[in-house]
């Protein structure tokens, strides 16, 4: 911005110190205005808008250090430079004008060159703190709509899986995350429920899961077991991103309702949960390395149980990898105290309580990792099955 495209208020009670000050101003090329107190600059403040105010500390009716605190104290004014030109220059009364909210003193008598470049400097440094205020909220908004498509993109009318009872949780780090979790009923009577971690938090894991997104989607209907479709996932991965170096952890899981059956495949994930209609809670691991770490990763495929009334927890490490104030992280200890006391409750209840319990761990720390838990109870029985969708 040119200096003529700058507006300076002078506030000063002494006529001489104006016509000075105004003329280094003018020829300059700034615009000045004038104002002989404090009570005059606050009404005048709302009117022009200036860009910077030079203000004498000795006045009449409301002195410099009142003024610039008013001036400060309203949300429309309070990022206008304020730099004190007075005779007054004690330490205690500079220290009082920085914590008035003055940018800079100023003492008189002055030279014009100081004048001129500390006015400049802090012009500058508005401009430049305006135009990053202005980047920052356009970055914002581009975030509000990447919050909105990830959220999106999650799966919806989980309902409509009657045999089933589901309960989820997705909070992210911050506006966006690198968590994604998908829920299908890919065949009459087979869900398949995919949980996936990308490296990293933000944007950056964010744009990762639409990559990952993209890719299961693709392999999600056409292939036919868990172990098999992460194998084409870390090929297509590796084929497409390997430049990138861009890795992430998944959880794959097909439940039969048919045959009370579950099969899992996995990625580098924690260590999954079943707890039994019996109350026995049991860590779910197999062998699997990290997708899109390297092309001859092969994963494993693992059968249990899944009879009515039993309880998957699914989750990404966010659950295991938060840190309380003591630095003492949660894991899988703290989960399975969780889990240990809530286990007779409805899947709902029991996702609620780990979060309450992660909350209550933190006492008001804030979340170090994205957070997705996913809870599926059984609620149907192979004969129940066989009664809802066969004629007997």
């Amino acid at each position: 911005m040119d200096e003529n495209q700058y507006r300076i208020l002078i506030v000063d009670d002494t006529q001489k110190n104006i016509q000075l000050i105004g003329t280094i101003l003018k020829e300059e090329g700034y615009t000045i205005n004038v104002a002989q107190n404090g009570v005059q600059a606050l009404n005048l403040i709302s009117k022009i808008n200036p860009d910077l105010i030079l203000l004498d500390v000795m006045m009449p009716e409301m002195d410099g250090f009142e003024a610039c605190q008013k001036i400060k104290e309203n949300p429309k004014y309070k990022d206008i430079p304020i730099i004190f030109l007075t005779a007054r220059v004690d330490t205690e009364d500079i220290v009082k004008g920085f914590e008035m909210g003055a940018a800079d003193y100023i003492a008189k008598p002055f030279q014009a060159e100081e004048l001129l470049a500390r006015i400049s400097t802090h012009l500058e440094l508005r401009n430049s703190k305006i135009q990053l205020q202005s980047t920052l909220k356009s970055i914002q908004r581009d975030l509000d709509i990447a919050q909105n498509i990830q959220h999106n993109i999650l799966p919806k009318n989980l309902d409509s899986l009657k045999n089933l009872k589901l309960a989820t949780q997705y909070l992210p780090m911050s506006e966006v995350g690198g968590d994604f979790y998908d829920i299908s009923e890919i065949r009459p009577g087979i869900v398949r429920v995919f949980l996936a971690d990308a490296t990293g938090h933000g944007i950056q894991a964010a744009l990762i899961t639409m990559a990952i997104k993209s890719e299961y989607e693709s392999l999600k209907l056409r292939v036919k077991e868990p172990s098999e479709l992460l194998n084409h996932l870390n090929a297509n991965f590796m084929k497409k991103f390997e430049s990138l170096s861009t890795f992430f952890t998944c959880f794959l899981v097909d439940i039969h309702l048919n045959k009370n059956k579950v099969f899992f495949s996995m990625a580098a994930h924690p260590r999954q949960v079943l707890i039994k209609q019996t109350g026995e809670i049991k860590f779910l691991a197999t062998k699997g390395p990290l997708i899109g770490l390297s092309k001859s990763n092969r994963y494993n495929l693992v059968e249990f149980d899944f009879s009515k009334g039993d309880t998957l927890i699914l989750f990404s490490d966010g659950v295991y990898e938060e840190f309380n104030r003591e630095k003492v992280e949660f894991g899988q200890n703290g989960l399975y105290e969780v889990l240990t006391q809530n286990k007779d409750k409805n899947v709902n209840q029991l996702v609620e309580n780990i979060l309450e319990s992660l909350e209550n761990f933190l006492e008001g720390k804030p979340k170090q990792d994205d957070i997705t838990i996913i809870g599926i109870e059984n609620s149907i029985g192979w004969n129940d099955f066989k009664n809802h969708f066969f004629e007997i």
